[in-house]
């Protein structure tokens, strides 16, 4: 059954624009028709159609079918690509294989400085509904890469996936026993070694994604698999 989303779920709520005009125009539901609602922090709820307009489609008579607890708390922390399209991707999968929170800095060799923070927000609401999972991730604006590293003080995993770093360790190995992690996964032209030093100091370990120089949305998602196993 088709997925709608709305974040505040109470007796009774509207569907904004883009999910009315889905459900009344392109789904032709009609008042009176049951459809499934979830509200991106683990609940999914049964309601029946109340109004069927495509601007504001109102849905009552709401009742919990299904909770979920999240099982990993995993963070990706990512300099977005000079290609927007590629950041919109890399939320949509991300989104589906289950990241729990996602973070944009920017550092000396990144590309772009910006985002659109809102088109992302509704790339995941779409990939959520997609994949049927239960947990919309949060997604955090764009804010330099050394303010963002010093405000991350309490996970228990805490990695930097560095190209040239020395140490072999993989991220599999690194993340043996945690349940929260946070990976920061640098631009294309990775982090320099100022970069990584700040990093290490403030307790970030150096890991590998395996043998191959992976784009940064790829590595992204590797990483996310990795710590979603």
């Amino acid at each position: 059954m088709q997925l709608f989303f709305h974040p505040n779920i109470e007796s009774n709520i509207i569907l904004d624009e883009t999910e009315s005009t889905h459900c009344i125009k392109v789904l032709r539901h009609k008042v009176g028709d049951e459809i499934r609602i979830l509200n991106g922090k683990g609940k999914l709820f049964n309601g029946i159609i109340l109004t069927g307009h495509h601007k504001k489609c109102e849905v009552g008579e709401l009742r919990e079918i299904k909770s979920q607890k999240i099982k990993k708390t995993v963070h990706i922390a990512i300099a977005p690509t000079k290609n927007h399209d590629r950041m919109e991707w890399f939320v949509e999968k991300a989104t589906e294989i289950g990241v729990s929170t996602l973070s944009f800095f920017t550092c000396d060799h990144s590309e772009r400085k910006k985002i659109n923070l809102d088109r992302l927000e509704k790339k995941a609401i779409s990939a959520l509904k997609q994949c049927h999972d239960l947990w919309l991730p949060e997604i955090h604006d764009i804010q330099p890469f050394e303010q963002f590293i010093s405000s991350m003080n309490n996970n228990e995993g805490k990695y930097i996936a560095y190209v040239n770093a020395d140490s072999s360790l993989h991220l599999l190995q690194a993340s043996k026993g945690f349940q929260e992690h946070l990976i920061l996964i640098g631009p294309e032209g990775d982090f320099t070694d100022e970069e990584v030093k700040l990093a290490i100091n403030i307790n970030f370990k150096p890991v590998s994604l395996g043998l191959n120089t992976l784009r940064t949305e790829t590595a992204g998602i590797v990483a996310c698999t990795l710590l979603n196993t």
